[in-house]
């Protein structure tokens, strides 16, 4: 026969489970949604035409969305892992042998440092130009569409040797050589336009800053929508990498481009191009398809390939010792120059 003093002892017995039962599921963090809960796959590579007479174009890259995960993979199986959830990125670097893994806040000191070392040259220590700049208002970014002819957009530099120009052609062989380049990849990039025209579900459009330089062209997919907690996640990468902005006079940055298009028209760039001297960079998507399930597998990382700082850690420390050197020789001068 149970007695009160046993049921009693019982309930407070039940009572502390239920209780230890909410507090360990509250101390549980709470398991937010995949930013990129469908997977998919986009090729894409770069002409880049911005150089005088050295026209290039770049080996294909396959970015992998899916789950938290960004990860871009190069022909010979190095790759970039962007894990959102983390806030990491790991690099790999398949000829080596060799990984780094570094947070965005890191990053972002690092190329803070970077922007104070090569901007200042005299002193490390001296404020960068964002920091000692006075706060000013960015000019907005104004973003319009261009509707679906690509005789709309912003026409690519004509070659040097189609426009009447013959001295680089007959300077020397390797002139011709270049300007032999430029016109097929001009050909190339017209005819993409061509097809991008010609393409359904396709919406084009230029963000800008008035009487700025750089204006940024985009066509956007409106078939692939990333969610607005991924474009966040994103965008608050590429802020945190790329350190403190806001400069009066910086140009906005490709990223801050695309970024405005992307809201504006709600989609997934298929092709970038931005304006950079008398060329241009574009990028172009040449697959974009649905995957089975998040690239888990290419985040293994061979347990032979050995750790070591990220690339940026040892630019940085080379370029603040040559900061510290023209301190040094500047401060040694400064009696003779007086």
């Amino acid at each position: 026969m149970t007695t009160p003093r046993a049921i009693l002892v019982l309930s407070v017995t039940a009572a502390a489970a239920v209780l230890t039962t909410a507090l360990t599921a509250l101390a549980q963090p709470a398991k937010t949604a995949a930013l990129f809960p469908t997977p998919f796959v986009v090729e894409h590579y770069q002409i880049d035409t911005s150089q005088p007479d050295v026209p290039l174009t770049s080996e294909p890259v396959i970015d992998h969305y899916g789950g938290n995960w960004l990860i871009s993979v190069q022909g010979n199986g190095s790759r970039k892992i962007l894990d959102f959830a983390k806030r990491e990125l790991t690099e790999v670097d398949a000829r080596s042998g060799t990984y780094s893994v570094v947070t965005f806040g890191r990053l972002g000191e690092l190329r803070a440092r970077l922007d104070r070392a090569m901007t200042n040259g005299a002193s490390t220590k001296t404020a960068s130009r964002a920091d000692a700049a006075p706060k000013a208002e960015r000019p907005a970014i104004v973003v319009e569409e261009l509707g679906d002819m690509a005789a709309q957009a912003v026409a690519p530099p004509r070659s040097r040797a189609a426009s009447g120009s013959s001295r680089a052609v007959s300077a020397s062989d390797s002139h011709e050589i270049a300007a032999t380049m430029e016109r097929i990849l001009e050909t190339a990039r017209r005819d993409a336009d061509a097809k991008m025209a010609k393409r359904p579900n396709t919406r084009h459009f230029r963000a800008a800053v008035p009487g700025g330089a750089g204006a940024l062209e985009a066509w956007l997919d409106t078939t692939i929508r990333l969610t607005p907690e991924a474009r966040a996640a994103i965008e608050s990468f590429e802020r945190d990498s790329l350190g403190p902005r806001g400069v009066p006079g910086d140009e906005p940055t490709a990223s801050e481009l695309l970024s405005a298009i992307a809201k504006k028209g709600d989609g997934f760039p298929m092709r970038t191009r931005q304006q950079l001297g008398k060329g241009a960079v574009d990028d172009v998507a040449t697959r974009i398809e649905p995957a089975a399930s998040a690239p888990t597998k290419l985040l293994a990382i061979p347990e032979s390939f050995r750790r070591v700082p990220h690339p940026l850690e040892m630019i940085v420390t080379m370029e603040e010792e040559e900061a510290r050197f023209r301190q040094a020789a500047a401060e040694a001068n400064a009696p003779a120059a007086r």
